[in-house]
């Protein structure tokens, strides 16, 4: 009835408690702002812990059981109605009261019903229009880089947030008291103590993490064995994490494609090649 609808959803006129609809709608409600969907990605759900939207896989798995779980709000939607119902009949309004307690009685039973798999997938498709974002949305931001523990945010420090449509953080926790001896160590035994090269690894180093690409750069790293190319590359793949991409030479030569190279930098700050071996490289790709 359309009294029962504005009694629990007010903003909604227009909703059927016992549908797939309605429980799209209570979703978006109670649990909308840790969901989102995106026609490229599907559905994305957000991880408080660590700050950043984890994708759903192929079957929303994580979205359904969200969903499922949903099934006690039903039941708080029950008991309202029959608190509704209470107030009308010593109101003497006997013939609305008992209405009410039918409808009570519907919800109740179709608590159980929001928990089976085929009436959740269908709820799941009408959540993808209600919380929905772009693809360009996620795309990583200059100078906005996340850690385990706190987001840089063009020269300040915060908490991650949900508006930051982040598709990963670093695993390094951020210590800004941390010992860096090991480091400025390994910077020295790279370099030979020669300070200008240093300072240009470290450079390098923060435009991999920067998600900055105006400079348009590619960095060589080449020279004997045991001469740290491969420990420096190393621990910038591990401070960027799901944010390096590591790619195979194929990809950077003439029988490769844009599209084959772009699908697996999207979305990347760096693209790290181990070994470039002795075949040409399509100038035009390396650009990509």
């Amino acid at each position: 009835p359309h009294q029962l609808r504005e009694l629990l959803y007010p903003q909604d006129k227009t909703i059927s408690l016992c549908t797939e609809v309605a429980h799209a709608r209570r979703a978006a409600h109670y649990i909308g702002e840790d969901i989102i969907f995106c026609p490229e990605f599907g559905f994305l759900n957000f991880d408080a812990k660590r700050g950043y939207w984890r994708r759903d896989d192929k079957n929303s798995t994580q979205t359904i059981a969200k969903l499922a779980a949903l099934a006690p709000v039903v039941r708080q939607e029950a008991a309202a109605l029959l608190r509704y119902a209470a107030t009308l009949a010593a109101a003497g309004r006997d013939s609305d009261a008992r209405a009410m307690s039918r409808s009570a009685n519907e919800v109740l039973a179709h608590s159980k019903h929001v928990e089976k798999q085929n009436f959740l997938s269908g709820a799941t498709r009408f959540l993808a229009a209600y919380n929905r974002a772009e693809v360009e949305q996620f795309a990583p931001v200059p100078f906005h880089f996340a850690f385990r523990n706190r987001v840089f945010d063009k020269g300040q420090w915060r908490s991650a947030a949900r508006e930051d449509y982040l598709l990963h953080a670093s695993p390094v926790e951020l210590d800004e008291n941390a010992d860096q001896s090991e480091w400025r160590a390994l910077l020295h035994r790279i370099t030979n103590g020669d300070e200008l090269f240093a300072r240009t690894l470290q450079d390098a180093a923060a435009y991999a993490i920067s998600g900055a690409s105006s400079l348009r750069a590619v960095l060589w790293l080449y020279g004997p064995k045991g001469t740290g190319k491969s420990t420096f590359a190393e621990l910038l793949q591990t401070l960027l994490g799901e944010g390096a991409a590591t790619i195979d030479t194929a990809l950077l030569q003439e029988t490769s494609s844009r599209e084959r190279l772009g699908a697996q930098l999207v979305f990347k700050r760096a693209a790290f090649v181990s070994e470039a071996g002795n075949k040409r490289i399509e100038a035009e790709l390396l650009k990509t």
